[in-house]
């Protein structure tokens, strides 16, 4: 790049806005992160591991193999053999990544204790604290109904109830809000992950960054807010230009800088509405080679440069407005049809002003206020305290620094991390370990199995295995009698020159048999490959080579001995995408400031439904974090347990949202809806169970009571027969009579007495059969009622039960 003789230093950042909205101090900003990356990383590696992963490797790394002597003629180049690339790496890349993938990677959210964030973060301790005034509030008001309602069943007026007595108690109400309240964070936390990754394509851009972590050594992912959606990508390591410091994650640096080589077609679609039409103009006469002009006039002149960007001239020092200005520069032939666009982010400083107030009802108060504040004091205002906080700024670059155009100069990023940096990334395994890469580690063995394979090559092109030697005078065409010797076996010579038969005796076959030596050379290339895969730690039991004597546990500690190298790469990659997903939900609560109410479809395809609370989402600053440790993992192992236990009893429920769980806090949660659903059930069928024994009692009471009356009227007939059998004897007394005209007339009166009594014994006779038949009526129609009543229970209980399983 021209002008990297020159040096310039890095702008002051505690500076006011009026000194960050001139062009030497963003231009010099960001041509500064630049010039820095460029020196600190040399991208050129990365492309020759790359090729060398690919197959291709570099011809000097076999120089003195093709070459041994440098000669300069082409002839004495030419070998009976091509080197060849047996790849012995490539195979190992993809079982890393293949294991990682198939590995438990289980990344649960947790919602810190409101204790421990209140002590660090204010804004949350008032949030905090106002959610815990209203529940503490509801529940005194809960208690105090519930208190006025028996005193009102008791006969006690609802007036007399002490207020005192439905006073919660606060400690413990308060260890029950904050247990609630972490889980409840930790649930909407856990959903909003798991939607996240979704619609971000998690696999695909972890995937490909473990391949750059174990296959380059270094990795780096990049996340901002676009309205309302959180874009992530991969960055590649060729376009990542980190400048390191003494922390371990990217996105603690101070500095990041990303090269991304663009066409001016899509240069112009992706600064759509940040290019001025100055800008536009630039570009399209040095950068658009769609435009048939004379090469001359596109040559980018100091004066040229000037006449657009006079302003941005200023970065320049005097020395480099002298080399400007004797050298052209062309800026569309540097690199064909692509050109450099940079983006760069660092971390700055930000001035505010912290404004003592008194506000609406009189008090005095502060809050914080922009540096273009003005103090006001017929509004309230007393004093402004001017201090600077920490502000991560971003700014493109397209070009370089002499035929720059800067879209955007430097611009807040959208949501402020404490100073974290929107890029994140690992350059190790650990600190001060240095790099793995697998590449690295295996090129030596690869070029030196490539080389003996060379070597093999060129022994099976020489060797002939038996040498036919002859006196040469014995033939008179020798090219052609070699040629029949090799094709049909036979040697015809010219015995004119040999009668006697002397020559002939000198004809004899040597054995030049190499196969000995090719199997020494094969042997060696395999424990060559062998010796690669141990020093990845990938042995035989890993590739799956275990032999039949081989017991179980011998096999299970040589996988385990041999994965221990690779445990520290997947933990470390593990702990970055920790990083990354603690990123993630703070991006989210800027994206999803307006409520998230939506679908997706889970990595199972199955269709999931979220609503996110705002207030409590964007109160729970600094509350969540993302954990994926061991305590946790077990935790979730003994939930799934327990669930197939349930299952076995019949809690089909909570053993779904156990097993399908992927957050302690999350199936707490499910579990208890499920565990109360169960008693409300249990309460409902006990009380189903009193109404039919109630039911059962009075339907017993009933038939008691009908009985009864049946055999009142039973003894009333009797008593009335009885009676008629007195008339009947007072009548046969009468019979007696000596009088024969009494007799006559009691005869008579015996006759119609007999008559009466006959017909009051028919008419008894019909009563009872009336009332018989009424009551087996009554009978009928009670049993009847009591059938209709317990199919009527056995139907809500089927209903009932229906309901628990359908859930």
């Amino acid at each position: 790049m021209y002008g990297s003789k020159f040096t310039f230093q890095f702008p002051r950042q505690k500076v006011d806005a009026a000194t960050k909205a001139k062009a030497d101090w963003y231009a010099n900003s960001i041509d500064y992160i630049i010039s820095l990356g460029l020196s600190m990383n040399d991208r050129t590696d990365v492309e020759t591991k790359l090729n060398i992963l690919h197959g291709n490797i570099p011809d000097e790394f076999y120089r003195k193999t093709l070459n041994p002597y440098n000669a300069t003629k082409e002839k004495y180049k030419r070998f009976p053999a091509v080197m060849r690339n047996l790849d012995i790496m490539s195979d190992i890349v993809r079982r890393y990544i293949s294991e990682y993938f198939k590995g438990v990677h289980q990344f649960s959210v947790g919602s810190c204790s409101p204790e421990v964030v209140i002590n660090h973060d204010i804004k949350l301790k008032q949030a905090v604290g106002q959610q815990a005034q209203i529940a503490f509030q509801q529940e005194f008001q809960k208690r105090l109904q519930q208190l006025q309602q028996q005193a009102a069943q008791n006969g006690t007026p609802p007036e007399q109830v002490n207020p005192q007595d439905a006073m919660p108690d606060e400690k413990e109400f308060m260890e029950k809000f904050n247990q609630d309240y972490i889980d409840e964070q930790s649930k909407q936390g856990q959903d909003v992950l798991d939607y996240v990754r979704a619609i971000t394509e998690d696999n695909q851009i972890y995937l490909t960054n473990f391949f750059n972590f174990c296959a380059l050594g270094e990795c780096y992912s990049y996340s901002e807010i676009r309205g309302n959606k959180i874009v992530k990508e991969t960055v590649p390591v060729v376009e990542a230009y980190p400048i390191p410091n003494n922390k371990f994650f990217v996105e603690d640096h101070d500095m990041f800088a990303r090269k991304i080589m663009m066409s001016y077609n899509q240069i112009l679609e992706m600064f759509d509405k940040d290019l001025s039409d100055k800008d536009r103009a630039f570009l399209e006469e040095y950068y658009d080679k769609s435009i048939d002009t004379p090469q001359s006039t596109r040559l980018l002149k100091y004066d040229n440069y000037k006449g657009y960007y006079a302003d941005i001239c200023d970065k320049f020092s005097k020395e480099e407005r002298e080399f400007f200005k004797n050298n052209n520069l062309n800026p569309y032939n540097a690199n064909t049809q692509l050109y450099e666009v940079w983006h760069v982010v660092w971390k700055g400083w930000a001035r505010r002003g912290i404004l003592t107030y008194v506000n609406e009802i009189g008090f005095q108060t502060q809050r914080v206020v922009e540096e273009d504040y003005q103090l006001n004091p017929e509004a309230g205002d007393i004093d402004i305290q001017w201090e600077y906080e920490i502000q991560v700024y971003e700014g493109y670059r397209i070009g370089n620094r002499y035929n720059a155009v800067y879209p955007i100069k430097a611009r807040p990023i959208a949501f402020n991390r404490n100073g974290k940096l929107p890029y994140n990334g690992i350059m190790e395994v650990l600190p001060f370990m240095g790099k793995f890469s697998i590449i690295e580690t295996i090129t030596p063995f690869q070029v030196l199995r490539n080389i003996i394979s060379y070597h093999r090559e060129m022994v099976i092109a020489k060797n002939k295995m038996l040498v036919l030697m002859y006196p040469k005078s014995l033939l008179t065409n020798p090219e052609d009698a070699l040629y029949r010797l090799q094709a049909t076996g036979t040697l015809p010579v010219d015995d004119e020159e040999d009668v006697s038969g002397v020559k002939m005796q000198q004809v004899r076959l040597l054995n030049a048999n190499m196969g000995q030596y090719i199997t020494e050379l094969t042997n060696l290339m395999e424990s060559i490959k062998l010796e690669a895969r141990e020093m990845v730690d990938m042995n035989a039991q890993r590739y799956g080579q275990i032999t039949q004597s081989a017991g179980a546990n011998t096999t299970q500690q040589a996988i385990s001995q041999s994965a221990m190298g690779s445990v520290i790469i997947t933990q470390t990659f593990d702990d970055y995408r920790r990083i990354d997903y603690n990123r993630d939900l703070d991006y989210a609560k800027l994206a999803f400031i307006d409520g998230l109410n939506t679908s997706y479809l889970d990595e199972t395809g199955k269709q999931r439904f979220i609503s996110v609370d705002v207030n409590s989402f964007i109160s729970s600053d600094f509350a969540t974090t993302v954990r994926n440790d061991s305590k946790e993992i077990d935790k979730l192992q003994q939930l799934r347990q327990w669930a197939f236990s349930a299952a076995q009893n019949g809690d089909l429920d909570m053993a779904m949202a156990a097993i399908t769980g992927d957050n302690v806090s999350k199936i707490k949660d499910a579990i208890n809806k499920f565990t109360a659903i169960k008693q409300q059930h249990e309460e409902q069928m006990k009380q189903m169970e009193l109404q039919i024994k109630e039911e059962e009692v009075q339907n017993k009471i009933r038939e008691i009571q009908a009985k009864g009356e049946e055999d009142r009227k039973t003894e009333m007939l009797k008593a009335q027969y009885e009676l008629q059998s007195k008339y009947i004897d007072v009548d046969m007394a009468a019979l007696t009579d000596s009088t024969p005209a009494n007799d006559n007339e009691a005869r008579m009166n015996l006759e119609r007495s007999r008559d009466q009594i006959k017909q009051q014994i028919e008419q008894s006779k019909l009563g009872l059969e009336r009332q018989r038949l009424a009551l087996d009526t009554y009978n009928a129609a009670a049993d009847r009622q009591l059938k209709r009543e317990q199919m009527k229970n056995d139907l809500k209980i089927a209903k009932t039960n229906k309901n628990r399983y359908d859930k």
